[in-house]
């Protein structure tokens, strides 16, 4: 069926036919789906196979909580690996409020905003080690993920600015406002609830300035109850947690669930039938594995819980916070983010502006894959990281960046720079990675990254993509959805810029992919239901990470107190030496790039800043 040809049939959007879709995209997405490429190289054509997100699946929000249920991305964040997870040094019971490192709880009123509330929660805590008061506004985040200039835009039909905050959200449109920058803000500078400082037409560049801090790594963890490898998702959970981080889970919503028996608001949905509720996402900041499966209204199978905080105000449960069960089937999605100081990088190569939403792999056993973007430089910098979308569970990298490209259809066609970076992910999503040593870019310079990724068979390249699903039911109704639409794709993609391959030498365009299209049918309460979806992938997952050049103590501007520092450091290390076990460090303060750091650094940094004005950023 045609998307034209909806407006002859119901477009039901029933939250337990969208949810039953869901966990049938789940298992769905363990199948392989072939697509014949254009590869650059005629005479070795590879095999493409994608495992795709199915699109967002929106639930609408009966109560006002407002998170969207969505499917995952790939296969591989259901399937765990064999390998076990060590428990020996986790703690039966863990409370990050005991170490400091919660922020206070927040109230959403009436609007469907919890999935920003906890993504503000999930930042402050990744902050408030170093800045006990911080305070993100939700508010900001909520409207700027719809911003018809660079997010996810609400339909014509919505002029009302206030429409943002009735939509919900997910990780998935969450994940390219943060990584990109544009978020977060602090509360003092949007409070809540106030809509005369928000601008529909402020750009990506604007809010970018306005931005306190910078998300550099958007984690996924898996859970699924009914997984043979759920125990050790139940780990993975808690050692992010004793790690330091809080931790995002979303879960179907329903108020039957609730119970306060003995004065400890939780839940736990006994008969797995979601209807009369909404998805709804809260922040994790800890767990008791002792905690009674007594103390639910209908006790599961096991003790153990988590103990969550909400988003509906200090007078609601236990003060804010409730317990949820580890056994709750409902709970997907769970998310931790790692946050930097703004001044730390300042600028991004990035094509893939609206995220990974799609997975490659060029053969069914796949253990590895090369993906590589080309970029031109628009001014002098220095690449100090790499940021990529990891789909694999311990995904091995090695990071390289060639300069001096002969061919703009070759990544690998010019001179590896810096060597090889390394080391592995133990999550799926974002993470930022540091080089070993920072690469030198020159204004008008074309050069490469190239992230090789490799372990457990798997689709281990990712990208954007544009996904429609259309879901036909044998009674005549059907749905309709649709992840981005294809010029929202296609604005910033192009040929010769992002580029996959099997073995690193041959380079397929991501431009030439062809589009994927797929059936799927299953039976529902004696009813047959068919899906369909059509794929057009786009910009591969692969950004380089700036840092200012001149700003060797990453204070934001370029003045004297980067001289001195300079000067400090190439005495302590003899003038002119390069001190090996600090190549970062040395790599940002070697402003004449002749590979040693010396006095005449520190005359070319106060040469930079007074041309700039002393001090400007």
């Amino acid at each position: 069926m045609n998307p034209s040809t909806l407006s002859n049939v119901v477009r039901r959007f029933d939250e337990r036919r969208e949810f039953m879709n869901l966990k049938r995209l789940i298992c769905f997405l363990t199948a392989i789906s072939f697509l014949s490429v254009q590869s650059i190289h005629a005479e070795a054509d590879e095999e493409l196979q994608t495992t795709r997100f199915h699109s967002v699946q929106q639930i609408q929000a009966a109560d006002n909580l407002g998170f969207l249920a969505s499917a995952p991305q790939s296969s591989t964040q259901i399937l765990l690996t064999d390998s076990k997870a060590e428990n020996e040094d986790l703690p039966s019971a863990f409370d990050l409020r005991e170490q400091n490192l919660v922020s206070s709880v927040k109230n959403q009123g009436s609007y469907a905003i919890c999935w920003a509330s906890t993504a503000a929660s999930l930042m402050e805590n990744a902050l408030i080690a170093t800045h006990p008061e911080i305070d993100l506004s939700e508010w900001h985040l909520a409207y700027y993920t719809y911003s018809r200039k660079f997010g996810f835009p609400l339909p014509e039909t919505s002029p009302d600015p206030e429409d943002a905050f009735s939509q919900g959200g997910n990780y998935f449109l969450l994940s390219p406002i943060l990584l990109n920058w544009i978020c977060p803000t602090l509360e003092s500078d949007y409070p809540f609830g106030i809509l005369n400082n928000l601008d529909p037409d402020a750009d990506a560049d604007t809010l970018r300035q306005q931005s306190a801090y910078h998300v550099t790594d958007f984690c996924l963890i898996d859970y699924e109850v009914d997984s043979p490898n759920f125990e050790n998702q139940i780990i993975d959970l808690k050692k992010v947690l004793y790690s330091g981080h809080a931790a995002a889970l979303n879960y179907y919503n329903a108020t039957s669930n609730y119970s306060n028996i003995k004065g400890n608001q939780n839940f736990y949905n006994a008969s797995g039938i979601m209807s009369g509720g909404v998805y709804h996402a809260i922040t994790v900041v800890g767990w008791d594995d002792n905690y009674s499966a007594s103390n639910f209204k209908v006790a599961p199978d096991r003790d153990g819980a988590w103990l969550c905080k909400n988003s509906w105000g200090s007078s609601w449960g236990n003060d804010g916070y409730f317990w949820m069960s580890y056994a709750e089937k409902s709970c997907i999605q769970p998310y931790y983010v790692e946050m930097e100081e703004k001044n730390i990088h300042n600028r991004q190569f990035c094509y893939d502006n609206f995220g990974w939403w799609s997975s490659i792999t060029l053969s069914s056993n796949s253990t590895g894959s090369y993906m590589a973007n080309i970029f031109t430089a628009e001014e002098d910098t220095l690449l100090t990281s790499v940021m990529f979308a990891s789909a694999v569970q311990n995904e091995n990298y090695e990071i390289q960046i060639y300069k001096n490209l002969r061919s703009k259809s070759r990544p690998t066609s010019g001179t590896s720079s810096a060597g090889i970076t390394a080391g592995t992910v133990e999550f799926l999503g974002y993470h930022t990675i540091d080089l070993e040593t920072p690469v030198r870019i020159q204004a008008g310079e074309t050069f490469s990254i190239v992230v090789k990724l490799s372990g457990s068979v798997g689709n281990h390249i990712t990208c954007e993509s544009h996904v429609t699903t259309i879901t036909e039911y044998s009674d005549g109704t059907a749905s309709f959805n649709e992840n981005i639409t294809e010029d929202m794709l296609m604005e910033g993609f192009a040929s010769k810029q992002s580029f996959y391959s099997s073995n690193g030498v041959t380079w397929n365009d991501a431009y030439n992919a062809s589009i994927i299209n797929d059936e799927y049918t299953t039976t529902e309460n004696s009813m047959k239901v068919t899906i369909n979806s059509t794929t057009k992938l786009g910009n591969l997952c692969v950004r380089g990470v700036t840092q200012l050049l001149g700003d060797v103590n990453l204070d934001g501007k370029i003045d004297a107190s980067d001289a001195a520092d300079i000067l400090i450091y190439a005495a302590s290390a003899g003038s002119g030496e390069i001190i090996e076990k600090d190549a970062q460090w040395n790599g940002r303060a070697d402003i004449d790039n002749n590979g040693s750091t010396s006095a005449d650094d520190a005359a070319h940094v106060l040469e930079i800043a007074a041309s700039l004005g002393a001090g400007e950023e």
